[in-house]
């Protein structure tokens, strides 16, 4: 199975930050893990959801020695409930194989944003995939994502959008209110595409040339932070669930957008914005967008 994921994450590996461990979600303990952890002297209560501390801190979670889980250090990642073990790992499913991108509150994930690496799609390593143990969005048995009314993408073209938006949210010098813009007018152009002519992929790949034809470099924007904001979005328009509602293909730039938005609102002034601000309001972002 093809598993794809963002360059920016593929360097992915936990480092201990806790976040997940306390952020006070209820964390199910599936039936086939019960009995093997018992045996070890982990004890699951008869409702099977791991023990929650008064503070919301997960039982498990041993914030005393180098916030690791007495699970994952005694039973190892295999034991682990599958909340745990693909935390931050955002999934979805299609007939091309599984794609991941990351849930920004965890803080390890939320710093890869800042690395220079260019913005493509790549092959997923073992670690991040998960040796292809992957839950998600399951689309595998759906037709591709609506493009207009009464039209649906094909999954060679809607690989071709997102390729295609992915390297527009590279661009350098373009800030991302610009960016979103951009992503907006490229997909309402591929959106009109009718079949009888040209592929769907080359339709959409051309949409996406022109748009980028008319931008013009703005300064990286936000203080300074431009292109890690535009990796955030990246991360959004990438492995989106969005493109699997109603409208379709339409679906994913409008969540773009309103992820954008609800950055902004919680980001504040972008003069004052400092590295561990954005880190924060990222993290405030992902944890409605995704968990909320």
């Amino acid at each position: 199975m093809t598993i794809r994921c963002l360059s920016i994450h593929s360097s992915y590996a936990c480092a201990h930050s806790g976040a997940c461990c306390r952020a006070g979600w209820a964390i199910p303990v599936e039936e086939p893990l019960v009995g093997p952890l018992r045996g070890l002297g982990i004890i699951i209560g008869p409702e099977r959801l791991a023990p929650m501390r008064p503070d919301g801190a997960c039982g498990f979670f041993e914030a005393e020695t180098g916030r690791l889980c007495t699970i994952h250090r005694r039973a190892g990642h295999e034991l682990l409930p599958s909340m745990c073990r693909h935390f931050p790992r955002v999934v979805v499913k299609d007939p091309r194989g599984a794609a991941i991108t990351l849930s920004h509150f965890c803080p390890t994930a939320a710093a890869l944003l800042f690395e220079p690496t260019p913005l493509t799609i790549v092959e997923a390593p073992g670690a991040l995939a998960l040796d292809g143990a992957l839950e998600g969005l399951d689309a595998t048995a759906v037709l591709p994502p609506l493009l207009s009314q009464g039209v649906l993408a094909d999954w060679k073209g809607y690989s071709a959008w997102e390729e295609s938006a992915v390297s527009l949210f590279n661009v350098a010098g373009i800030d991302p209110e610009q960016a979103v813009d951009a992503l907006e007018r490229a997909t309402r152009a591929a959106t009109r595409w009718k079949p009888g002519g040209e592929p769907l992929a080359s339709a959409v790949r051309r949409a996406f040339a022109a748009v980028l034809g008319e931008l013009r470099s703005t300064g990286p924007g936000w203080n300074g932070f431009g292109r890690t904001v535009n990796a955030f979005l990246a991360a959004h328009a990438f492995a989106s669930w969005a493109a699997y509602q109603a409208d379709g293909l339409s679906a994913i730039p409008r969540a773009v957008r309103q992820t954008l938005d609800l950055l902004a609102v919680n980001a504040g002034p972008h003069a004052t914005l400092t590295r561990p601000s954005l880190i924060e309001a990222i993290r405030r972002t992902d944890l409605r967008v995704r968990h909320q």
